[in-house]
């Protein structure tokens, strides 16, 4: 008799987070983010809001640090598709003065890893 064993796949835990150190004070006019590269990654997602939760409208945007790029939401979650391991976020007015959250994860083997540890930084103008 033949049996079959249906066993879960085992998700790969997040990337480790480098920068912004965990409580930094960042100030005008860009932030870098950077973590620990995964051998299995395609590419990551970083998503960066000031919502704990990450909360709210989920937008894609690059708001990378070149001339003309944007800045993000106060009210929604940047998520972004990046193929290395790190990203500069431009960060220029002071309406976005306060604490912020972020968090990666990687896409690689068909799979979503899960989600790195969240941490926060205070930006201030």
């Amino acid at each position: 008799q033949l049996q079959t064993f249906n066993t879960p796949a085992t998700q790969q835990p997040g990337p480790g987070l480098l920068l912004p150190a965990a409580n930094a004070q960042v100030g005008c006019c860009s932030v870098n983010f950077s973590w620990n590269q995964s051998v299995y990654a395609e590419y990551y997602v970083l998503q960066v809001s000031t919502s704990s939760a990450f909360d709210g409208t989920v937008y894609q945007r690059d708001a990378g640090c070149t001339f003309g790029g944007s800045t993000p939401s106060t009210t929604g979650v940047l998520s972004n598709m990046i193929y290395g391991n790190t990203y500069c976020m431009k960060m220029d007015n002071a309406t976005l003065n306060g604490t912020w959250y972020w968090r990666v994860r990687f896409f690689g083997t068909g799979a979503f890893s899960a989600w790195s540890d969240t941490r926060s930084f205070t930006f201030g103008m």
